[in-house]
């Protein structure tokens, strides 16, 4: 969960950014994958951020996680490596959009 700083930036970038990160999380192999964007939510927004947060809900977010779930049996079947290197390869776009979003400008 990012600091309070942190989150501003963040914030700020999807203002920005917003068709970028919903064409990230439209991905067919994201979707496919991970299924949607996780993460605790703010109820209230500082009243600069509000409008833009009607078109693009995640900007309430004060988490942003995603995960895969497989069945247990999962672990001890071959080819486990490559399916965790896919997901992180599934995930890279994502991953890369919230680092320049949170780096300090």
């Amino acid at each position: 969960m990012p600091d309070k700083d942190m989150l501003q930036r963040v914030r700020e970038y999807i203002v920005g950014h917003s068709d970028e990160l919903n064409e990230i999380l439209n991905d067919m192999r994201f979707v496919k994958t991970f299924g949607e964007l996780h993460g605790e939510k703010n109820k209230v927004l500082p009243k600069e951020l509000k409008e833009a947060a009607e078109k693009q809900p995640h900007i309430y977010n004060k988490q942003f996680y995603f995960f895969a779930s497989y069945p247990p049996e999962t672990i001890v079947k071959d080819g486990l490596i490559e399916l965790v290197m896919d997901n992180f390869a599934v995930s890279g776009p994502l991953r890369e959009y919230l680092t320049k979003a949170s780096a300090k400008r």
